[in-house]
């Protein structure tokens, strides 16, 4: 596991940069039940790790339906990372207050959502040979939190388990989700922790915005 000394090291975060974090996790605390206070401290710790930059965005409350056949149902991630292609990369989704809720489901079926989305956009995309072949990443990235608990995951979702659910058929393909454990971000260690695994989410969607644009400049050429 990596200290917050480690995380700095490598990616220049240092304790004064959580100051900010620090300060609304305590307003976050004191009012638990006040859904602004937690974002509060979920935009300074993405602005800390770099998710306003570079091909980055993180939007608030980006209205995503997950699609049944000809029904749909509000599946709205409390933040949505998006890169330079409007494709999206990374669900986070909070509980509303401290108290202990199962946000996993609700994650899911936002994850689902968003590769939903990333396929209508891709097939929008100049030069796409075929609407058949137009999908996003088969791979989510998410994470939950829970006052100052905070886990990630790693969700595929495919083309087998998309397909079905535009004809309103089950899907019988059987998905394994990667989860890592929860991280207190009270803690010094669970801190380092929640810093370093957002530092590589952030990396790891950037590299795919960027692995997009190649993909559109050989289609283009």
């Amino acid at each position: 596991m990596a200290s917050l000394e480690k995380v700095s090291k490598l990616r220049t975060v240092d304790a004064a940069s959580l100051k900010p974090v620090e300060k609304a996790l305590f307003i976050m605390r004191k009012y638990p039940a006040i859904a602004s206070a937690v974002d509060l401290m979920v935009v300074f710790l993405l602005q800390l790790c770099g998710f306003y930059s570079e091909r980055l965005f993180a939007f608030p409350q980006f209205p995503l339906e997950l699609r049944f056949g000809g029904f749909a149902a509000d599946a709205t991630p409390d933040f949505t990372i998006f890169d330079s292609h409007s494709i999206c990369r990374i669900a986070v989704v909070k509980d509303k207050c401290i108290e202990e809720m199962d946000a996993e489901a609700q994650l899911m079926a936002e994850a689902i959502a968003m590769a939903q989305a990333n396929r209508e956009t891709s097939r929008e995309r100049p030069g796409h040979p075929s609407k058949k072949q137009a999908v996003g990443p088969d791979k989510v990235l998410g994470v939950t939190i829970r006052g100052s608990l905070f886990t990630f995951y790693v969700i595929p979702v495919t083309n087998a388990i998309l397909d079905p659910m535009t004809v309103r058929k089950s899907t019988i393909v059987q998905t394994a989700v990667t989860k890592s454990r929860s991280f207190d971000l009270c803690d010094e260690m669970g801190s380092g922790e929640i810093v370093l695994h957002l530092l590589l989410f952030r990396e790891i969607a950037a590299w795919a915005g960027r692995a997009s644009d190649r993909r559109g400049e050989s289609e283009s050429g």
